[in-house]
C-alpha cells in the first residue's frame, strides 16, 4: 500500500526543505551542509534500509504499518534509481518530502490515538539513528517536518471526521423529519378519504364528469375553496395540484377514488408547505372535508360555466 499525501501538503513541505532560513540554523549548515540522501542512490539505499530495518524491530509498530513503510521505502527507492545520478536539489527535496509526507499520513491513517503518541517518539529517534549512520549528523529539520506534518494532517482527519458526524446527525433529523411528515400526511388522508367519500354532493360533483378535463376542473375549484377556507395563501397551487392527480383518474371512477386522490394529494400539499403536523391533521382532515362538501356543488357548477 502506498500512501500519497496532498499537493498542497507537499509543496508546503518542500518550500519549507527549500528555504535555507528555515531548514537549518548557520551552526546545523556548517556542521553537515543538510547532506540530503536522496542526493546519492547509494545513500538513499542505506538509509531506507536503516529506517525499514529499524521500523521493523521496534514494538511500536504492528506488522500491518511495517508492511506499509517497506513499500513506501521501496516506493521512493524506485524513484531514487529511475532518476539520472546528475540529481538535482530540487529532485531530492522533492524525494525528502514525498517520503515525509508519506511516513506521517500512514501514521495519522492507521495509528490509534493511544498509539501515535509513542510512535510518533519513536519513528524521530529511529529517523535521527539512520541519520547518523548515514551521513554522520542527525536531520533534526527532517524529523521536525515529520512532526509538523502530523499536526496538519491529524488536524484535517479530526475537522474530516467532525464534518462526517455532523452531516450523518443531519441526515438522521432529515430522516426522522421525512417520516413526520409521511405520517402526518397519511394520518390525514385516512381521516378526510372516507369523510369525502361518503359526502353525496362530493359525489355527485365528480359523477356529473363527462371527461377527465370536466373531472379536473372540479377537482381545480375545489381546491381553490378549500384554499380560501383554510387560509391557504398559494391556492392557486393546491388547486392545480389536485386538478391534475383528478385528472389522471379520467372520468367515470368511483367516488371513493376520487375521494382518495383529492385526500392523498391535499395531505402531501400542505406536508410540503409545513401546514400540516402528526398533531393537526385530524382537525385539519375535519375542517378540509366540511369545507369540500359545502364547495362541490359550487366547484361542480364553475366547472360546467
Amino acid at each position: 500500500m502506498i500512501w500519497l499525501t496532498s499537493t498542497v501538503l507537499l509543496v508546503s513541505l518542500l518550500g519549507t526543505l527549500a528555504n535555507p532560513a528555515i531548514s537549518y540554523s548557520s551552526s546545523q549548515a556548517s556542521a553537515s551542509s543538510a547532506v540530503n540522501v536522496f542526493t546519492s542512490p547509494s545513500a538513499a539505499s542505506s538509509f531506507l534500509q536503516c529506517l525499514t530495518s529499524s521500523i521493523g524491530s521496534s514494538p511500536a509498530f504492528p506488522i500491518q504499518q511495517q508492511d506499509d513503510l517497506d513499500s513506501i521505502a521501496k516506493a521512493i527507492l524506485s524513484d531514487v534509481s529511475s532518476v539520472s545520478s546528475a540529481r538535482t536539489t530540487a529532485t531530492a527535496q522533492a524525494l525528502s518530502a514525498a517520503l515525509a509526507s508519506s511516513m506521517a499520513e500512514l501514521l495519522v491513517t492507521e495509528s490509534a490515538e493511544t498509539e501515535i503518541e509513542e510512535q510518533v517518539s519513536a519513528l524521530s529517534g529511529i529517523l535521527s539513528q539512520c541519520f547518523i549512520q548515514i551521513t554522520g549528523a542527525p536531520n533534526p529539520v527532517f524529523v521536525s517536518n515529520v512532526k509538523s506534518l502530523l499536526g496538519v494532517l491529524s488536524q484535517s482527519s479530526s475537522s474530516a471526521q467532525a464534518i462526517a458526524e455532523t452531516q450523518n446527525a443531519a441526515g438522521i433529523s432529515t430522516a426522522t423529519q421525512s417520516l413526520g411528515i409521511s405520517a402526518a400526511s397519511s394520518l390525514l388522508s385516512q381521516n378526510l378519504v372516507s369523510s369525502l367519500a361518503s359526502s353525496t354532493s362530493f359525489a355527485s360533483a365528480f359523477s356529473s364528469a363527462a371527461t377527465a378535463v370536466q373531472a379536473g376542473n372540479i377537482a381545480y375549484n375545489l381546491g381553490l375553496n378549500i384554499a380560501t377556507s383554510l387560509g391557504i395563501a398559494n391556492a392557486q397551487s393546491l388547486a392545480t395540484t389536485l386538478q391534475q392527480a383528478v385528472s389522471s383518474l379520467g372520468a367515470g371512477a368511483s367516488s371513493y377514488s376520487y375521494a382518495n386522490a383529492v385526500s392523498n394529494t391535499i395531505g402531501q400539499f400542505l406536508a410540503s408547505q409545513g401546514i400540516l403536523t402528526q398533531s393537526n391533521a385530524a382537525t385539519l382532515a375535519s375542517s378540509i372535508a366540511q369545507s369540500a362538501s359545502q364547495s362541490s356543488t359550487f366547484a361542480q357548477s364553475q366547472a360546467a360555466a
